[in-house]
């Protein structure tokens, strides 16, 4: 299985033409760069003259369909990272540095920016 991302761009900004290229390293989600190759202040982007997409299949896209992986993942790994851009750095070690209860489903996207949260809205806790 994979993921179509020139027919998803095509159809979310039409009226630019994109050149992908699939990027490296990545062993849970599918990610290309999308280029511009014309109208490069035109579109639903014009100030980026690239794009990084993101796919997360339903497993592990290095290994494929046989390692099914949730896509609940997606749901707290921009948690995780919006919550860390809004702390301090003096609030990031410090949060960094607290043993707190995580859930099983959100230790990936916690451990991938170094907090581990509880459910959704739960602050933390030391």
């Amino acid at each position: 299985m994979s993921f179509d991302f020139c027919a998803f761009l095509r159809k979310l900004d039409p009226s630019v033409e994109y050149e992908f290229q699939s990027l490296s390293g990545g062993l849970i989600n599918l990610t290309q760069r999308a280029t511009k190759t014309s109208h490069s202040d035109a579109g639903k982007f014009p100030a980026q003259a690239s794009l990084v997409l993101k796919y997360a299949p339903p497993f592990i896209a290095a290994i494929g369909e046989e390692a099914p992986f949730s896509q609940k993942r997606q749901v707290w790994k921009p948690l995780t990272v919006k919550s860390c851009l809004e702390l301090s750095v003096e609030g990031y070690r410090s949060a960094c540095n607290r043993s707190v209860h995580t859930p099983k489903r959100a230790s990936l996207g916690a451990r991938t920016v170094g907090l581990n949260f509880g459910p959704v809205g739960a602050p933390l806790r030391r």
